[in-house]
């Protein structure tokens, strides 16, 4: 993920996150039965941390050792070899490892070995499935990912509402469509803030899938930033304006980074 101000230069951080959907029935019978995590509360720090530390945003977050981390409690994980850094690179990219001062504001230093993941509360495990869509025509091509850049505004949401600005990369019937997406959400959980998120599901939002890591799909890599946390600074109307860069690329048959 890069973050840009606009016209004041180009700073970029990529999160590398792998989300592994399968489409057979016996698969998505083991995505249900492993998505419990969903309705459970992490009132303390989970198995495998290493540290916890606070955010910029304010939330608790526990440094949770890589290898132990809630994508391998599934069990088509079991066996899954971490790709620490991506298989492609496009012209104009850099792959940073320290934390850039643009996002410190926002970010954590997590120990080598470790990943970000923000601490479950009884105010954070609310999930949110209703979207108002728009959408580009298909054109009867296939593709393989997509990438956007999109401005990060902070704006007011009711209780139970959000608003979404992301990359959704689907395929399938709307009954059964398997997603994997990644943007900014304002209002998710009811919090007023904008945070970066993720979400995946192989079965149209029925049993699987979930926000960002509270369950088993999507493998974090990155020890800086993770889904969940706070996009900060947003735009402001007449005023400095923010981006976030978001790809999404499939490089295997299950696997997307």
């Amino acid at each position: 993920m890069a973050t840009r101000r606009r016209r004041e230069g180009v700073v970029g951080i990529f999160l590398l996150i792998t989300a592994v959907l399968v489409d057979s029935a016996e698969a998505r019978r083991k995505l249900a039965s492993s998505n419990k995590s969903n309705d459970v509360e992490f009132a303390q720090a989970p198995r495998g941390t290493v540290k916890s530390v606070q955010s910029g945003g304010g939330d608790v977050v526990d440094c949770v050792d890589i290898y132990k981390q809630p994508a391998f409690d599934h069990p088509l994980l079991k066996n899954h070899t971490i790709q620490m850094k991506p298989s492609f690179t496009e012209e104009g990219e850099s792959h940073l490892q320290g934390l850039p001062a643009e996002l410190e504001e926002w970010g954590v230093d997590c120990p080598e070995g470790t990943v970000p993941i923000i601490r479950m509360t009884s105010e954070n495990a609310v999930q949110k499935k209703d979207y108002a869509i728009v959408k580009t025509k298909d054109y009867g091509r296939t593709f393989y990912g997509g990438q956007a850049l999109l401005n990060v505004w902070n704006p007011h949401a009711e209780t139970g509402e959000a608003s979404i600005s992301q990359i959704w990369i689907y395929a399938g019937s709307e009954e059964n469509v398997n997603t994997v997406e990644a943007g900014w959400i304002a209002g998710l959980d009811s919090r007023p803030t904008t945070t970066f998120f993720t979400y995946w599901t192989s079965d149209g939002y029925k049993s699987t899938g979930c926000y960002n890591l509270r369950c088993s799909g999507f493998v974090q890599t990155n020890k800086h930033i993770a889904p969940g946390f706070q996009v900060r600074p947003t735009s402001t109307f007449n005023g400095q304006q923010f981006e976030i860069g978001v790809q999404i690329k499939q490089v295997n048959i299950s696997s997307f980074l």
